[in-house]
């Protein structure tokens, strides 16, 4: 299974997988793959029962939504050397229960957007809040991709996907200044914001803000103030490039729960009033 690394980075590229998330597969599997050279074992020579030893060791050491992810890479790792699944058949992980996930409230946005320093941090804070993007979909905009004239701009999704969102004026004075450059987002060394440099702004930002907070929360945010709006929950899973319902409702679950105590408690007052 020689330069078995490349080869599979170009089918995942032709399964219309990103070049991160490629590159997060093929991490995963040379992990396996170190695991496997510690017990004198080849990736080829890797079957089920050690598969399954190998998932069971790292849910000591890791949550069980990781080994779920891993266990994913190797399925379909070995999908595509042997052209079915039968390593990992049968092979199940049961997920952690997840609480719903706390979007940030007036108070702490108005915070997180006073310890910005600059125009930039500003204004990215801004879109990825409104807009509900992820943070790879927010660092990867160039100009090109806003169209101030007809208020657009075009979102780079998962999976190879693009999708055009509407901007507002604000939005448009806002994004203004900062075309022309190729890359929307510079760091002061002139070269593109990357991922790493995002998450430390954030980090920063949260610092000065006395806030816990990071990129994705905004995205959380974002659907819980749409349902709040009373945009549709197939409307907001649209608006966030999800392909499956269930993927929005975990974003939006806070405000759900909300919304059906609410609707619970005004169900059981009117009993009382007509008893």
């Amino acid at each position: 299974m020689d330069d078995w690394a490349g080869a599979f980075t170009l089918y995942l590229r032709t399964d219309r997988k990103t070049e991160r998330t490629a590159q997060t597969y093929v991490e995963t599997v040379r992990y396996f793959e170190r695991w496997c050279c510690c017990r004198d074992l080849c990736l080829e020579e890797a079957d089920r029962e050690a598969i399954r030893l190998y998932l069971v060791e790292e849910q000591k050491r890791v949550s069980a939504n990781t080994v779920v992810r891993a266990l994913a890479v190797l399925r379909k790792f070995y999908a595509w050397r042997d052209d079915d699944d039968h390593r990992t058949h049968g092979l199940r992980i049961k997920p952690e229960e997840i609480e719903p996930r706390l979007p940030l409230d007036r108070e702490e946005l108005t915070q997180l957007l006073a310890a910005c320093r600059s125009d930039r941090d500003r204004v990215m804070v801004t879109l990825a809040h409104r807009l509900g993007l992820r943070l790879s979909e927010l660092v990867g905009l160039r100009d090109e991709d806003v169209d101030l004239r007809r208020g657009l701009i075009l979102i780079h999704r998962k999976g190879l996907k693009r999708q055009q969102l509407p901007i507002d004026a604000e939005l448009r004075d806002m994004l203004r200044p900062f075309l022309g450059t190729g890359y929307l987002w510079r760091l002061q060394t002139g070269g593109p914001m990357t991922t790493k440099r995002a998450k430390r702004m954030m980090q920063q930002l949260c610092e000065r803000a006395d806030l816990r907070s990071h990129w994705h929360r905004l995205r959380t945010t974002f659907a819980n103030e749409a349902i709040e709006a009373g945009i549709p929950i197939e409307q907001l899973r649209v608006l966030m490039g999800h392909k499956n319902l269930a993927s929005t409702a975990r974003y939006a679950e806070h405000t759900i729960q909300l919304q059906a105590f609410e609707a619970m408690r005004r169900m059981t007052a009117g009993k009382l009033v007509a008893e």
